[in-house]
């Protein structure tokens, strides 16, 4: 959970994002209690997931089950169970897991299954039809290469990831506030989605945001990504 996961739950680079207060400063594991308790009541999805729960809609395909990658304060999971899918909610943020279990209500968690761990540790089941994620940059390049594969070889084929990715522009990258973090090229991107997706939806997205410190604008770099798995 961290800068573009922020972003998501912020609105500064999501197309339906909810207004709190701007971000201070990167957080770190663990840190990330404040933050939540900021951004407990963002309750519209991210732009990503919106797009592709629409279009399985636009099949007339009926809810299956979703994965959110990074739940946080669990907007996408709480607009997912509304939808009547079934969620697998991950974190490795106690808190996230904490106020996710909190917020559902009764009638809807017999259809959510929480797990506290990392993406490197966790196991996916198999025939997911929608894997979500805005933290995946945060993983250093070869654990990245690693998850990325487990997502989709546990996706469903007709399944569609939803993520954002940092771009190699952003200014976290070149600041190195994250040194291990992963970024991509516009053609880094289309190569992860080649051959196996259908990209549906990539919006390439790079935005002047105030500096952490306050003392001017900086370049926030992400692509948006909705892709259908085809094979």
């Amino acid at each position: 959970m961290l800068k573009y996961l922020i972003t998501s739950l912020i609105g500064a680079a999501s197309l339906m994002a909810d207004e709190v207060a701007p971000l201070k400063y990167p957080y770190q594991l663990g840190e990330w209690g404040e933050f939540y308790q900021q951004t407990v009541n963002a309750s519209k999805p991210t732009n990503t997931l919106f797009i592709a729960v629409e279009n399985f809609e636009k099949e007339d395909r009926k809810p299956g089950l979703a994965v959110d990658l990074g739940v946080g304060t669990g907007r996408d999971t709480v607009y997912l169970l509304n939808k009547n899918w079934r969620v697998l909610a991950i974190d490795q943020e106690p808190e996230a897991i904490k106020i996710i279990s909190n917020r559902v209500p009764a009638d809807q968690k017999n259809r959510l299954e929480v797990k506290l761990c990392s993406f490197t540790d966790m196991k996916l089941p198999d025939q997911v039809d929608i894997i979500s994620s805005n933290s995946l940059p945060f993983l250093k390049p070869d654990e990245f290469s690693n998850v990325w594969q487990n997502i989709v070889e546990h996706l469903a084929v007709g399944g569609r990831v939803a993520v954002h990715l940092f771009g190699d522009k952003d200014v976290y990258a070149i600041r190195t506030l994250y040194p291990d973090m992963t970024t991509h090229t516009h053609d880094q991107v289309s190569e992860l989605f080649k051959d196996r997706f259908q990209i549906e939806f990539l919006e390439d997205e790079r935005v002047m945001h105030p500096t952490l410190e306050g003392t001017g604008e900086e370049l926030w770099h992400a692509f948006y990504v909705v892709a259908k798995k085809i094979k």
